[in-house]
């Protein structure tokens, strides 16, 4: 059973929250409950990602508590739950997925019989076939192709278009979890909402004069910012290992032939060849996190990076 919210605080922050937007505001009003110290009455949610823990948290507050199936720095395209993963699916309320991981597929099976299930890519316009090697280190117009060829592109999450179908998702999600809070996580849906429509219009009139432009990424995991922006993303590889050096040369002619002048890279990742690629084309790498649980962050770095004036 949730402990009830205070209806004096409930008031206050039904004022207070639809006239503040960012991160300070999603924050702000969690003391919409009474004391949760001990996190004894949340709500337990699993999600299988980082990244989504970003969508309940700010939606979530101060009713939910959050685990990630999948621990930092793991590989969401090859990880294998363990002991402590299936522990996790056991004591949670709900499960929150992509529903797009091959890990994830395996989880959903998991769990207690109470456990409720939900995927939040329900309602995006997938995009297939950028993880294939028929595509390796091919860029593609607007990110990708949308029709159901190959299997579909994961990082859902990368686009503020998108951020806004999951946001609709995970409310949808924990209402239907929660429905004696339902108010409570509308009411910051409808905040995260606000905050989304804001980035989305500061970063689109930054980015939409290098609309055509192509940027290199060590991993296709901004196809659908590309297509979002109408830029080009050419992908390093699809696997996150070293390239052979033919197919690095490969991609570094298609680079320079589509005058990329952006490389993103992932901490630790293919260092070497990083050092090669952003030599030959006569750029700085820029460091990202795609599964940091800190989505704003990590794409306002995307977009500074691709607004930036080329040198």
């Amino acid at each position: 059973m949730k402990l009830r919210i205070k209806a004096m605080v409930i008031a206050v922050c039904r004022v207070v929250l639809p006239a503040v937007v960012g991160a300070v505001a999603l924050a702000g009003c969690n003391g919409g409950k009474t004391d949760l110290s001990d996190g004894g009455d949340r709500l337990d949610v699993a999600v299988s990602i980082e990244p989504l823990r970003y969508f309940v948290s700010a939606i979530g507050g101060d009713s939910v508590n959050i685990s990630v199936v999948m621990p930092r720095g793991a590989d969401p395209e090859t990880f294998e739950p363990g002991v402590t993963a299936m522990k996790k699916m056991h004591s949670a309320d709900v499960l929150l997925t992509t529903g797009l991981l091959p890990f994830e597929k395996r989880i959903e099976s998991a769990g207690s019989e109470s456990t409720l299930r939900f995927g939040v890519s329900d309602g995006v316009r997938l995009i297939y076939g950028t993880h294939d090697a028929a595509h390796h280190g091919h860029s593609a117009a607007s990110g990708g192709e949308t029709h159901a060829h190959g299997e579909a592109d994961p990082h859902v999450w990368s686009s503020v278009e998108n951020a806004r179908v999951i946001a609709v998702n995970v409310v949808d999600a924990l209402v239907s979890a929660d429905p004696e809070h339902g108010g409570y996580y509308r009411e910051r849906g409808r905040v995260l909402q606000a905050r989304l429509d804001s980035l989305s219009g500061a970063w689109h009139q930054r980015v939409a004069p290098k609309a055509g432009d192509a940027f290199v990424v060590w991993h296709p995991a901004l196809s659908y910012f590309a297509r979002e922006n109408g830029l080009r993303q050419i992908a390093l590889n699809v696997d996150n290992k070293e390239n052979s050096s033919l197919r690095l040369r490969d991609v570094i002619e298609e680079a320079r032939s589509q005058g990329a002048r952006t490389l993103f890279v992932a901490k630790g990742v293919n260092p070497a060849q990083t050092v090669t690629v952003a030599a030959e084309l006569g750029v700085r790498p820029v460091e990202i996190d795609v599964m940091s649980s800190d989505w704003e962050e990590e794409m306002e770095k995307v977009v500074n990076a691709v607004a930036a004036p080329a040198h």
